[in-house]
């Protein structure tokens, strides 16, 4: 997936059949549409996905830096956010597509994760796929 990202100027989240999330929206009505759409989830991993789905479309702004890992490679990958949370047709690998959140995405800087201090690669270790980096970790990534 992370080749997709890089080349194509995006970061996706999955779970589009969710349909457009709006900070209006209560984590409760998420929730409800996510049932729905997904009743094979189990119900503790419901408010993680909830959650991320909330920051990834309401919360995120446009010029916001992401970040996101290869760790085969070893290196953090650093991009501007350039765009809105939009729901598109998504190809994961080449046997499975569905709808998932799209942003565009300017990928600017790799950072090798053994250049980062250890305070900075803990601060990256999050559970969730998408969460908020403490403004320490943001700021040595952006020094790199």
């Amino acid at each position: 997936v992370l080749p997709r990202f890089l080349n194509k100027g995006v970061a996706y989240s999955g779970w589009g059949d969710v349909g457009p999330v709006a900070p209006t929206d209560s984590k409760e009505d998420i929730r409800r549409r996510l049932d729905r759409m997904d009743p094979i989830q189990g119900p503790g991993a419901r408010p993680n996905i909830v959650g991320m789905l909330r920051r990834f479309c309401c919360e995120i702004r446009v010029g916001d830096v992401l970040v996101t890992y290869d760790p085969r490679m070893r290196q953090y990958h650093l991009g501007i956010v350039t765009s809105d949370a939009d729901i598109q047709l998504t190809a994961w690998r080449d046997d499975y597509v569905e709808l998932a959140y799209v942003r565009s995405v300017d990928w600017v800087q790799v950072l090798s994760r053994d250049s980062l201090s250890v305070a900075t690669r803990n601060g990256l270790n999050g559970q969730l796929s998408c969460f908020k980096v403490s403004d320490g970790v943001r700021r040595e990534l952006l020094e790199g």
